[in-house]
């Protein structure tokens, strides 16, 4: 089923690239350059949506993972703030990084641990205020490496916190839209880090800003 799904999502977002591989390589005026910017934004908006729903409905599938292997965790979340780089400065945020203890390789995924960290990232820095500072913070313990995540914004309602990871779910306001996206970034996270043998939490309160950690087990 979870192929007939991607397959059926994948086809027509193919198709759709392919019409614009062909406009990019025809001259056009300052408006077909503007249309072209905004096909590109939203066909990677498309693409990100399709394959988060594909990676939630794996993950959710009940399979294990991956066969694991030693992972320098230090190194995944090092690179994934470098790749936030750009988006943070366009939203005048500030990322700082702080390690604790000496670090120790993670038995896991690379690739679904960096998916997870780049979504907690990603969800500190659209939920953050102009000119805040989201705070990464990665403290080896002798069992466990523990990933924190904090940000300076409005922070979550109580009532909300409770359904946060939801899959689809969303505590920005439904009708406003004032944050897009499907809801499935942080059930994602949890996803991948129960996966692992580990967990998520937040801790919240309304106009103090959001703390996520995330914590898996070491080699």
């Amino acid at each position: 089923m979870l192929a007939i799904i991607s397959h059926e999502l994948r086809t027509p977002m193919c198709t759709a690239e392919l019409a614009a591989r062909q406009l990019e390589s025809e001259p056009c005026s300052v408006e077909g350059e503007t249309a072209r910017r905004i096909l590109r934004g939203s066909l990677a908006r498309l693409d990100e949506a399709i394959q988060a729903i594909i990676l939630h409905a794996r993950l959710s599938g009940g399979k294990p993972l991956s066969p694991l292997a030693d992972v320098d965790f230090e190194e995944v979340v090092r690179e994934q703030v470098r790749a936030q780089g750009a988006a943070a400065a366009a939203l005048e945020q500030e990322i700082k990084v702080s390690v604790t203890g000496p670090a120790r390789p993670v038995r896991g995924d690379r690739p679904l641990l960096a998916t997870a960290v780049r979504h907690l990232l990603s969800n500190a820095l659209r939920f953050n205020r102009p000119g805040g500072r989201a705070r990464i913070g990665l403290e080896f313990r002798p069992q466990e490496a523990t990933l924190t995540v904090a940000d300076d914004g409005e922070g979550i309602p109580v009532c909300a916190q409770s359904r946060i990871f939801d899959p689809y779910y969303q505590a920005a306001d439904y009708l406003t839209r004032r944050v897009g996206g499907l809801g499935l970034g942080l059930a994602i996270v949890r996803r991948v880090f129960e996966g692992h043998g580990g967990g998520v939490a937040v801790e919240s309160k309304p106009g103090e800003g959001s703390v996520f950690r995330a914590w898996a087990p070491l080699s």
